[in-house]
């Protein structure tokens, strides 16, 4: 087995580490007009391929990156490759919301779909990956979160607020996990802004309230809810925890943002790359791990 990436190396270099993998990475040329020239320094015939891959920001950059690594592996005749999609770009486009438009997650997944299987770290929907045209799986960062959950908070004193609907799933497996209460908020937007009603017939002054994400961006949505939050509800904090730390305009102020490595050039403090090992080396080294997932 051999495992390459073209645009989350350090990530990469981690999951290679936990794995006692050495092999070498793909070279890459870029040339002054931008484009790329990819080559493999080794063989890979009839051998398991995983490909990491983050399609971040530069989105159109990482997407060819990503193709041309998937094509060049191909050519080079490997037994099986397996992408594994640390963050999957235009996620937040899955689904038609104005006439005449597309659905760009759709196209990104179908021009991915070259290849034996994919996963992909927390889907912004769980229907995502049937636009795949391949086998396609999830993988659930909930067990990083509620060990950094679990030994950096009072448990005793906290809650989980899930902002919507589709929050819900996401912050059930923590709460399950970890035996916290969990309240349900519903969003809702007006001339003014942004509102949300918590719903709750419990105090909540003086508890920690810890919001669980997918993907946070500019941050401006989600510092607005959690200060309502704590002046309407008296909570003494709001934590957010999220997956997809995009930070377009920077690392947004005046919120606790907690995130993960799965964008390359981020300082974070969820670690995914053991996760990320551990599914390469019981899911697809077929290897038994009992109690692991």
């Amino acid at each position: 087995m051999k495992i390459y990436s073209s645009t989350n190396i350090q990530l990469l270099k981690q999951v290679q580490l936990y794995l006692n993998l050495k092999n070498k990475n793909v070279n890459i040329t870029k040339f002054p007009d931008t484009e790329y020239m990819f080559r493999l320094e080794e063989e890979v015939l009839n051998e398991t391929v995983v490909i990491i891959q983050s399609l971040s920001a530069p989105t159109s950059d990482s997407i060819i990156k990503t193709l041309f690594l998937i094509e060049l592996v191909r050519q080079a005749c490997a037994k099986r490759i397996i992408l594994i999609l640390t963050y999957l770009c235009y996620a937040r486009q899955d689904r038609i919301t104005h006439k005449l438009s597309i659905v760009a997650s759709n196209i990104i997944c179908k021009l991915l779909s070259n290849v034996d299987s994919v996963y992909v770290v927390d889907p912004h929907s769980p229907y995502l990956l049937t636009y795949f045209n391949t086998p396609s799986f999830e993988i659930d960062v909930s067990p990083v979160i509620c060990e950094h959950i679990s030994r950096n908070c009072n448990l005793e004193d906290t809650v989980l607020i899930a902002l919507d609907h589709g929050a819900q799933r996401r912050t059930e497996r923590v709460s399950n996990s970890l035996g916290i209460l969990q309240l349900n908020a519903t969003k809702i937007r007006g001339l003014v802004g942004l509102k949300t009603v918590l719903y709750s017939d419990k105090s909540l002054a003086g508890k920690t309230g810890i919001i669980i994400d997918d993907i946070v961006d500019t941050g401006k949505s989600v510092k607005q809810i959690a200060n309502q939050l704590i002046n309407d509800h008296k909570l003494d904090r709001i934590i957010i925890y999220c997956t997809h730390a995009v930070m377009s305009k920077g690392q947004p102020s005046q919120i606790d943002l907690i995130f993960s490595n799965s964008i390359s050039e981020r300082k974070a403090k969820l670690d995914i790359s053991y996760l990320i090992s551990r599914v390469i080396k019981y899911k697809l080294m077929n290897k038994t791990g009992h109690g692991l997932f």
